[in-house]
């Protein structure tokens, strides 16, 4: 039977029968897969307490004749330790995790993605997190590589540029995917509808056209963390077609 090993970061596990469980992974070379790890709740040193959510893995898997890989082996590279110390860190990377786990495709290779988990995962391990900041970019970044991201450069229905659109406050509307001008919200009157000032526009841009490193130097106001969150998740939200049970939690505990 084919083997294959790749590395990948644990999102979810689920308990299969009495010893087994399901994990889901997204990994570098194979994209999203769902692997069985046989015996582990029965056998503690078989994977030494390391097949735990947000731990980045090396692993080997054999391919069945099922609809599962059988995990073999797997070798811990970095379990973001700090994670877990702060629920705030763990609400965050649930909502992250939940987002890839029921929105992406089995076996849809993705180098991108994984990266950008890896990034922001490193990031709110470290001293440096700053919650919505992160979250902000973790969203717009997979938006891009999701192939549907708020249309910002102009209005969606006339197509003026931003730049050309007097008002300091836009109007962003759901159900459109962007912006429109005061011309055109006259007659696009609809429930889903939120503004943006001008400057959370500019920011969210940054973050869209530059690569990850130089996109989570950007700096935020108040107000622009709050319009820009609010906007990037009723957007996945709306385009994803769920209500994220992670995101509720982590609107519970921000209350």
């Amino acid at each position: 039977m084919p083997f294959f090993s790749t590395s990948g970061v644990l999102l979810r596990k689920i308990e299969y029968g009495d010893y087994d469980l399901i994990l889901i992974f997204l990994t570098r070379s194979k994209g999203k897969i769902s692997v069985i790890a046989k015996n582990a709740k029965k056998s503690v040193k078989r994977f030494a307490g390391i097949l735990e959510p947000f731990f980045l893995l090396d692993i080997v898997c054999k391919v069945g004749k099922g609809n599962f890989a059988v995990l073999l082996e797997a070798d811990l590279i970095n379990s973001y330790g700090k994670i877990r110390t702060d629920i705030n860190k763990i609400a965050y990377a649930s909502y992250w995790a939940e987002i890839i786990s029921t929105r992406i495709e089995d076996r849809c290779q993705n180098s991108k993605l994984f990266d950008l988990l890896n990034h922001v995962l490193d990031v709110i391990n470290s001293d440096r997190f700053i919650d919505k900041e992160i979250s902000i970019l973790f969203l717009m970044k997979f938006l891009l590589l999701w192939g549907t991201v708020p249309l910002l450069e102009k209005c969606c229905v006339c197509g003026i540029s931003v730049e050309k659109i007097k008002s300091n406050k836009i109007r962003f509307e759901i159900e459109e995917g962007g912006i429109l001008c005061s011309k055109c919200t006259k007659f696009k009157i609809k429930k889903k509808q939120l503004f943006l000032s001008k400057g959370t526009i500019k920011r969210l841009l940054w973050i869209k056209r530059s690569d990850l490193l130089k996109a989570d130097r950007v700096c935020f106001s108040e107000v622009s963390l709050n319009e820009s969150l609010f906007l990037l998740e009723s957007f996945t939200g709306f385009y994803l077609g769920k209500d994220f049970k992670s995101l509720k939690f982590l609107h519970k505990i921000k209350r």
